[in-house]
């Protein structure tokens, strides 16, 4: 036990800060967000849909006396927050209507439009375009798209003679409305395990309570990644169900490049000459090969 002591006091004189806290006094109850540090990213998907009419007061909102517009050619291009490119097409339905469902979260861009005999927002008879969307996990978008009117030469008097109704009027035919953009619909989490009541006492140290096991969604599956070594790749499956935060603490590092160019610096080995283990993650060659850098470590 002695020169594991020795280590255990060497380290504390080699970071007195940690040697501080050990004896930090008591302080109150509080609420820690571990939301960012601990969770993956949200990949829920969302929709965004609307309705194409005819803006008669020019105000930019759909109102129930203006015509709607079947038949518009509705995009929507982007791309989602894992880089992948989106471009999906539909035209509005019979009520003018149409929807993309199935959106990852992302950046994207409307397009819709040209209209048979319909004039855009700018006067023309060209494409109306809404820009700068951006879809959160779950999120559901509402863009109504406003055009100015029917183009001059699509009037006449025989639209008049008995009825003015939508189906007198020269639109494009009804188109299906909505567009499928991802893979799949998603599902909400859901609580798997009532959570139990906690009870602290006054001046108690800060108590961590984990809800972990407490919520499940069944959207999230099991990630794989891979290591790329001098010696060849390795992959490496993740259990993001069985341990969440485990995987987002182990994507913290890979996201932030700290693993980059990182080394191996252990191998362990058991009395038989089995191999342990081996470990990785905690240092970096340096410009000389012979000095090495301590990779920061997250909480």
């Amino acid at each position: 036990m002695r020169p594991v002591l020795k280590f255990w006091q060497r380290f504390f004189r080699q970071h007195p800060s940690i040697r501080q806290n050990r004896h930090n006094r008591r302080t109150r109850l509080e609420l820690e967000s571990l939301e960012s540090r601990t969770l993956l990213t949200g990949n829920g998907t969302g929709m965004i849909a609307g309705v194409a009419f005819v803006d008669a007061n020019t105000n930019g909102a759909h109102e129930a006396t203006e015509a709607l517009l079947p038949g518009i050619p509705v995009t929507l291009t982007g791309t989602t927050t894992t880089a992948t490119a989106v471009n999906v097409s539909t035209a509005t339905d019979a009520n003018g209507a149409y929807s993309f469902v199935n959106v990852l979260p992302g950046t994207y861009q409307i397009s819709a439009g040209p209209g048979k005999n319909v004039i855009s927002s700018n006067g023309t008879e060209g494409s109306h375009v809404i820009g700068g969307l951006s879809l959160l996990g779950g999120d559901t978008l509402t863009e109504d798209i406003a055009f100015r009117g029917l183009a001059p030469e699509a009037i006449s008097l025989r639209l008049f003679l008995t009825s003015t109704t939508t189906a007198d009027l020269p639109y494009a035919g009804a188109g299906n409305g909505t567009a499928q953009v991802g893979p799949r619909d998603n599902s909400s989490p859901f609580l798997k395990t009532a959570i139990s009541n906690v009870s602290v006492a006054q001046n108690s140290p800060n108590t961590l309570i984990d809800l972990a096991g407490n919520f499940d969604d069944v959207d999230m599956t099991n990630s794989r990644i891979r290591l790329d070594t001098n010696m060849g790749s390795v992959n490496v499956d993740l259990f993001d169900r069985a341990a969440p935060r485990t995987v987002a603490n182990f994507f913290n590092y890979v996201n932030s490049g700290r693993f980059d160019s990182s080394i191996f610096h252990r191998l362990a080995i058991n009395p038989d000459n089995s191999k342990f283990v081996l470990q990785g993650g905690g240092f970096k060659f340096q410009a000389n090969p012979s000095q090495v850098s301590t990779i920061t470590a997250d909480p």
